[in-house]
């Protein structure tokens, strides 16, 4: 089991290094030729496609991976009704635009919803591939699989914004990924013995379907709440505001979403595998948060204390405005990855009705602070409110979700986090003083940004290891 931990997240992280490298490209270059506002009307195409792409999901593939044991038919069955369902949520996404275009939706959605749409029935043909690779810990092929699509994604975005495409270029780049990606895990399933047949037997998955459908409305909700900052910035601010709130999320949800796969990709299969053992799995789901807390402090605490720099300084003085944001949202990210890595642990335990229950507190509280945090203090304001949010929210998390289903104590939920924290102070203490000196140096900025960067990293690994030394001594 342990060796299966460390290649799982050998492969995941190698995986996440590459493709969060290809998409930082992709942002960098195409932040420079295109303005504000064509980002935020990819903001709102992306909340149009992202919503959906959940219905289309269903939450089968988690099934999967959960489920000890599926036959082939109810394989195949789960196959085709998650491929139907994509095909029924694309013709239906379609026909609500056109219901309501010009009056409801923006006009300028017309020529590019019917293009991007088509990543449902892309991503529904090749994730339950993904989650047979997951569920049978082959992560090497996941973690090809997404490097490619990663990479294709963003030659294609970066070619086609070359030739003056506009937002057509992150249009076009963004079904490639899905599309490549998709390709690549069938393949891989393919190899591995994976067959689909031409069945479908609606009784033989109605179980699946159950517990699926709680994943569904969990899901369905923790995107609401995701987005609804961008709703209401959007809706309140307008388009330009969206925009630079819309590329602060994108830089700071981007280690979300490349950090929380490392451990809730490797998590997920092998807690299935001891949930019958509350003991295991306590143990389990408090080793993922030391490695969380780890890994995700110095990211967020880093990005947090360098945005000033780093946001000018890569993607253009246009894009100053979003380094406040980018701050706030630090707070969200960290906090968010706790609960989020902890959906796994909950899915995992069988408890997928408490994924719902989770997801609809977030989603109820979630409106009224960002609403009140953009009316005092604009875009800033909202990520202000989102932040202190759901840093609030983790001891009702505690509380509610972790301790019912484990024995473990608060101290004990909370000490993996001490550690982390006290190292990324320090951290945080070194890059100020950078900052101070390159100032009155009169460094360049991107020569003063890599000094912070890489100071900041040694610095921190350097404390983690004074740490684990004086702990080992202490157990000696």
């Amino acid at each position: 089991m342990k060796q299966h931990a460390i290649s799982g997240a050998k492969w995941t992280t190698a995986s996440t290094v590459l493709s969060t490298s290809f998409q930082m490209i992709q942002m960098l270059v195409l932040a420079r030729l295109l303005p504000p506002e064509t980002f935020g009307l990819l903001a709102i195409l992306m909340l149009v496609v992202g919503f959906a792409d959940l219905q289309t999901q269903l939450g089968l593939n988690q099934v999967i991976v959960q489920e000890k044991t599926l036959s082939a038919v109810q394989s195949s069955s789960l196959y085709w009704f998650s491929l139907l369902a994509a095909v029924a949520m694309y013709i239906t996404c379609n026909l609500v635009y056109l219901l309501g275009e010009g009056w409801l939706f923006d006009p300028a959605l017309a020529n590019l919803l019917p293009v991007i749409t088509l990543a449902f029935i892309i991503n529904a043909s090749g994730g339950q591939f993904g989650a047979y690779l997951q569920k049978n810990l082959n992560f090497r092929a996941v973690a090809l699989a997404e490097v490619f699509g990663a990479l294709s994604g963003t030659v294609i975005a970066i070619s086609l914004v070359m030739c003056d495409y506009g937002i057509w270029a992150l249009v076009l780049g963004f079904l490639t990924r899905c599309s490549v990606l998709s390709g690549t895990l069938f393949v891989f399933a393919f190899r591995q013995g994976s067959r689909i047949k031409a069945v479908f037997h609606f009784a033989s998955i109605r179980a699946q379907l159950k517990f699926a459908c709680h994943l569904l409305g969990g899901n369905l909700l923790n995107f609401t709440s995701s987005r609804t900052d961008q709703l209401i910035v959007g809706g309140l601010l307008g388009q330009q505001a969206l925009g630079y709130y819309a590329m602060a999320f994108n830089v700071v949800i981007q280690p979300v979403l490349r950090l929380t796969p490392i451990i809730s990709r490797v998590a997920l299969p092998l807690l299935a595998r001891i949930k019958d053992s509350a003991t295991d799995l306590g143990n389990g789901y408090r080793q993922t948060l030391t490695i969380q807390a780890v890994i995700n402090t110095p990211v967020f605490l880093g990005l947090a204390v360098v945005s000033p720099q780093l946001i000018p300084t890569l993607l253009g003085e246009q894009w100053l405005e979003s380094a406040s944001i980018v701050q706030w949202l630090c707070l969200f990210a960290f906090c968010y990855c706790i609960t989020l890595n902890g959906i796994s642990f909950l899915i995992a335990a069988g408890q997928s009705a408490k994924v719902l229950q989770w997801q609809l507190i977030v989603a109820l509280c979630t409106p009224f602070a960002v609403l009140t945090g953009a009316i005092m203090a604009g875009s800033p304001g909202a990520a202000a409110a989102l932040g202190w949010l759901h840093l609030g929210l983790l001891p009702l998390w505690y509380l509610i979700m972790v301790r019912p289903l484990v024995s473990l104590s608060a101290k004990a939920f909370a000490r993996p986090f001490i550690g982390p924290l006290l190292c990324g102070l320090v951290m945080v203490a070194l890059v100020m003083l950078i900052q101070r000196l390159s100032d009155q140096l009169a460094l360049s900025p991107l020569l003063a940004l890599g000094l912070q960067i890489i100071a900041g990293a040694l610095c921190y690994a350097a404390c983690q290891l004074w740490v684990w030394y004086r702990r080992k001594g202490l157990a000696c």
